[in-house]
């Protein structure tokens, strides 16, 4: 699909979107030499993300979702930036905690391959289309955020400001100096390594509390600093004695000495010590300290204990070393990205989409099912009649020109002039049908596979008989293409008998992609038959029958010894090999 083409346009739809993204980039990878990369459309992904394989994760959206141009240009723009990591990162130096230094990190890479991608050119217009996405993440950011001087907000902070080209946004104390150091150094950058080392010196350079920010905005724990109380972050599970640091949950600010710690997870964490001394990272220490603001609350608490400490350093104008507050998110480093009213639900995978033929087993060539399908030659007449695309004629009269009408000529003596008519074609309506075939390993029990081969054959004889496009996809934990729109009806009756029964039932996925093939078609009318025994992802797959129906789509259910209404509104159920076609193609006329 046409990239420029759909930019031009003020709005789209949601399938539209999905086919444009995908095109574009398998059409990018490919001119940046990247290789074969694929796209999962996640239901519950709220940014952008691709991993060391080239798959690319992105938000889902609704088949017949409105979509505006800003959103889709973001999708393209998160697109782009994924790509840059797929060329540029080196995955094996990535952190795998989860915590503040990978986030760091993050932000630092983030940096670089975006400056290595305009430094290169690879694409005419990037540094455009990467303005436009950290302006937009800078936009919602501004919107989000109350606080600025929490950590919490530290790695997005410095992901902005490393971009030169980003719209500016409020700093905490001791950080524009910082962030622009590090900026100066990521221009000194070769690989992912060397960026994981400059936010390792962003990180020390910081100088917050032991108790790192962590994203955990429902925490809730009581505890006791230094001799005070306070609410404090949450401990980790168990107990210790040690000179040194107090526990997760202890709210202090000089270091404390001897010690204990409990703390129960995220729930509550509860720290004593005592120590006297110097502030310092670690460890025995003479005097006393304020008790650290816990989470929420603050407290003030002295110490008692004996030891030494070394001093930290405090840099001119040190950046703020606050506690989070609980009540408030982290800013995703990572391109952030909610459709909102269009997000999709379900899970669309493209590499579960196989290759043409992957359902048919290539050594059965005799032929294992029958593809006959008793249907009285009557009905198959009507269906032909309802589908059939030849069109009619008719002869618009009582006009002033056209041919002569020779009924109307004794009119002429009563002063009528109107004794012409004219010929108007009328065009036929053109017709697409997909039918989907069920080949999930409950297909093989009571032999319903022997029903749903003849009566997919009979759709195919009848309506491409009718000169109606027909399409047969085939599922189970994959779907994929059994008969191409191109293929013959003879061929494609020869290959049927093939088909290999096996695995789940991916309903959804099998009826997204149906809809998506008859969306693509410029066929007026679309219809889709799922021959199927039973219930796969119901309530996704239900979704996706009325998405398709607001679009144009008829879906079918013909449920295989299986009643299937509860996804299907409009169904049939088929207990008998005998009664199979005539009920069919009953439906196959409501559908007409």
């Amino acid at each position: 699909m046409n990239l420029d083409k759909l930019l031009s346009r003020s709005h789209i739809l949601g399938w539209e979107l999905r086919a444009g993204i995908e095109s574009f980039a398998h059409h990018s990878a490919t001119a940046l030499g990247l290789g074969v990369i694929d796209i999962a459309w996640s239901k519950g992904i709220t940014t952008a993300a691709i991993n060391q394989y080239g798959k690319i994760y992105l938000s889902n959206v609704a088949d017949d979702a409105k979509i505006n141009r800003a959103l889709f240009t973001r999708y393209v723009g998160y697109v782009i930036h994924e790509l840059l990591h797929r060329k540029y990162t080196d995955f094996s130096a990535s952190l795998i905690s989860g915590g503040y230094i990978d986030r760091l990190h993050n932000a630092v890479e983030d940096i670089w391959i975006e400056r290595q991608g305009i430094k290169s050119g690879l694409l005419g217009n990037i540094t455009s289309v990467l303005t436009d996405l950290i302006g937009g993440m800078v936009t919602q950011a501004l919107d989000t955020v109350d606080d600025w001087s929490d950590p919490r907000q530290y790695p997005f902070a410095l992901a902005v400001v490393g971009r030169r080209y980003a719209p500016t946004i409020p700093l905490a104390k001791g950080l524009k100096a910082i962030f622009s150091e590090a900026s100066n150094r990521i221009d000194t950058c070769n690989n992912s390594h060397d960026t994981l080392a400059v936010a390792v010196w962003v990180l020390e350079q910081l100088q917050l509390p032991d108790n790192k920010p962590e994203d955990k905005p429902d925490d809730k724990g009581d505890g006791e600093g230094d001799e005070g109380e306070g609410e404090g972050e949450p401990g980790e599970p168990g107990e210790g004695e040690g000179d040194g640091q107090p526990g997760e949950g202890e709210a202090s600010e000089g270091e404390a000495g001897e010690g204990e710690a409990q703390g129960g997870g995220e729930g509550a964490g509860e720290g004593k010590g005592q120590g006297e001394g110097d502030e310092g990272p670690e460890g025995d220490a003479d005097g006393s300290g304020e008790g650290q603001p816990g989470e929420g609350e603050t407290s003030e608490g002295e110490g008692q204990g004996n030891g030494h400490g070394d001093p930290i350093a405090q840099a001119p104008d040190a950046a703020p070393r606050r506690c989070p507050d609980r009540h408030q998110d982290s800013t995703q480093v990572e391109p952030r990205l909610d459709p909102g009213e269009a997000r999709c639900r379900a899970e669309f995978d493209q590499s579960l989409i196989l290759p043409e033929g992957y359902h048919l087993n290539e050594a059965r060539r005799s032929m294992k099912y029958s593809i006959d399908c008793k249907m009285s030659a009557k009905l198959r007449a009507e269906v032909k009649r309802l589908f059939d695309n030849s069109g009619a004629s008719e002869y618009q009269r009582g006009r002033r020109a056209g041919s002569l009408d020779t009924g109307k000529l004794q009119t002429i003596a009563a002063g009528n002039d109107k004794v012409f008519m004219r010929r108007q074609d009328i065009e036929g309506v053109d017709s697409a049908v997909v039918i989907m075939l069920d080949l999930s390993s409950s297909m093989d029990d009571y032999q319903k596979i022997t029903f749903a081969v003849p009566a997919c054959a009979a759709l195919i004889e009848t309506l491409m008989g009718a000169g109606v496009d027909v399409c047969v996809t085939a599922f189970a934990d994959h779907a994929s293409i059994i008969k191409p729109w191109s293929m013959p009806m003879r061929k494609a009756l020869s290959i049927l008998p093939r088909v290999s029964v096996y695995g789940g039932t991916e309903d959804c996925l099998a009826l997204r992609h149906a809809h998506g093939l008859l969306l693509r078609h410029n066929a007026r009318r679309r219809v889709c038959f799922a021959l199927t025994d039973g219930d796969g992802q119901v309530k996704d797959a239900k979704a996706q029958v009325e998405s398709g129906a607001r679009l144009g789509i008829t879906t079918i259910g013909v449920g295989i010894l299986h009643t299937v209404s509860h996804v299907y509104p409009q169904s049939v159920r088929v207990d008998t090999l005998a009664d199979l076609g005539n009920m069919i193609f009953k439906h196959i006329k409501l559908a007409a």
